[in-house]
């Protein structure tokens, strides 16, 4: 298994991230690699969509689960190799050392496995999460910006 993790906090609530995760055309105002997400409903588990990087090919996802203002994860399939992304938030309460007015932990985790993850996930696996960091900041700015709350 090859595995990725980044996390950065905002001071909006989670209710304000959560809905830049469920307004799938509001994705590319915080991943600014990505052209659209096509989701087909809502973001749900079972549900399926096409993720269209910039200048890459589409991707077809599965949304595996979905915990409303707390997690979602996606999977897509490359022959015996599945890359997962999933998108946790954590409630931070005020008066913690992070956050002393409280707000949300924002973490994105990559996990790619199967049978050739080993040879796949460093061949393909820090290329894939290079925007993760850019992405996850930009979403904290704009979930505080639509909240109102300063970064």
């Amino acid at each position: 298994m090859w595995e990725y993790e980044y996390s950065f906090w905002s001071d909006a609530p989670v209710k304000c991230v959560w809905s830049l995760y469920a307004d799938s055309d509001a994705w590319p105002l915080w991943d600014t690699a990505l052209e659209c997400l096509r989701l087909d409903g809502r973001l749900l588990e079972g549900a399926r969509g096409v993720l269209v990087p910039k200048s890459k090919d589409p991707v077809d996802i599965l949304v595996l689960g979905c915990v409303e203002h707390e997690e979602f994860c996606y999977e897509t399939r490359v022959d015996d190799v599945s890359i997962r992304v999933i998108h946790r938030l954590s409630e931070v309460r005020p008066g913690s050392d992070c956050l002393p007015r409280g707000g949300t932990k924002i973490t994105h985790r990559c996990e790619i496995t199967g049978a050739s993850a080993d040879r796949w996930g460093p061949a393909i696996g820090p290329d894939f999460v290079s925007g993760i960091p850019a992405a996850v900041n930009r979403l904290a700015e704009l979930a505080g910006q639509r909240s109102g709350t300063p970064e």
